[in-house]
């Protein structure tokens, strides 16, 4: 005999799914498998839903820690879960884009190209966003490489807003040749050869430039105005950073860890990308053994 659907290979102790919101549902679950227990929680979001809205939390600052009880009673959300990876020392911003309600707030870390985002058009789609950006000085125009990242890149021009909230010694990385000017309502207040240790001003930016970009700004004196624009490409309502594809044209990416379980989270969409999924399954307790990337990938 034939058998299409293998038995599952673990037994289910609970499984429960309560109405949150109007297209917001949560379906909570506990599993015995081989390994031990798993509990877990999913978030089923219908984004078409015109009551619910989705969008990315942080902290008042983005290198700035907050835990996620604290930032989605701030933002009066209905559910939340973690979202990107972040760097334990240093700036602790996140590893990947930020896109928050279709405002950029920080570009990814190299070596960390993936990413998620919900459109516009309400629509979720599983792929990164790009920076289009522009500083305009009396002198010129010259691209925007970078937003509120601890490193520019050797020949680029990134921006520090007041999202900033540490120092940035190392913004410059090893050029040789670099710019660092400090604007306030739309003038330049200071210019520099090397990392000042001034604070991002609430009504200001400070635009670090290496190579070619510093000597775009070097002209910039007191009182020279600029003006900088930037933005999503393309528009997006919200976009995240992550680190594994766990599903591949529908099917479980062969390329994924199958031998350390932790805590975890996951999002992913539907086909039509109309529905959201946010998976979260507990780890490092007595409670639930967590899951490898590949158990992550099989539950979504």
């Amino acid at each position: 005999a034939r058998i299409d659907n293998p038995p599952p290979d673990y037994v289910t102790a609970r499984h429960e799914v309560t109405p949150l919101a109007q297209g917001l549902t949560l379906t909570a679950f506990e599993r015995l498998y081989p390994y031990g227990w798993v509990n877990g929680w999913l978030l089923t979001a219908d984004l078409a839903e015109p009551t619910l809205t989705s969008d990315v939390l942080t902290a008042p600052g983005v290198t700035e820690r907050e835990p996620l009880l604290d930032m989605a009673a701030r933002a009066g959300a209905v559910a939340a879960i973690n979202g990107d990876f972040f760097a334990m020392g240093g700036s602790g911003i996140a590893l990947g884009t930020v896109v928050q309600g279709g405002q950029y707030l920080q570009s990814p870390q190299p070596g960390w190209p993936n990413g998620v985002q919900v459109g516009t058009d309400r629509i979720g789609r599983l792929a990164t966003v790009a920076l289009e950006g522009t500083v305009t000085t009396p002198h010129g125009t010259h691209p925007l490489t970078v937003v509120n990242t601890p490193v520019v890149p050797e020949g680029g021009l990134g921006i520090f807003t007041p999202l900033w909230t540490k120092d940035r010694p190392w913004a410059m990385g090893d050029a040789r040749e670099g710019r660092e000017v400090l604007v306030r309502a739309g003038r330049v207040v200071a210019v520099n050869t090397r990392v000042n240790g001034d604070a991002v001003p609430e009504d200001g930016f400070i635009l670090v430039g290496t190579g070619d970009a510093a000597r775009f700004l070097a002209p910039l004196k007191p009182g020279d105005p600029v003006e900088v624009s930037y933005r999503p490409s393309p528009a997006v309502k919200w976009a995240l950073g992550g680190q594994n594809k766990l599903v591949v044209d529908g099917e479980v990416n062969p390329n994924l860890d199958r031998a350390t379980r932790r805590p975890r989270s996951a999002v992913g969409f539907s086909a039509d990308g109309r529905r959201m999924y946010l998976l979260v399954i507990e780890g490092d307790s007595s409670r639930s053994a967590g899951a490898t990337l590949a158990e992550m990938a099989a539950f979504m």
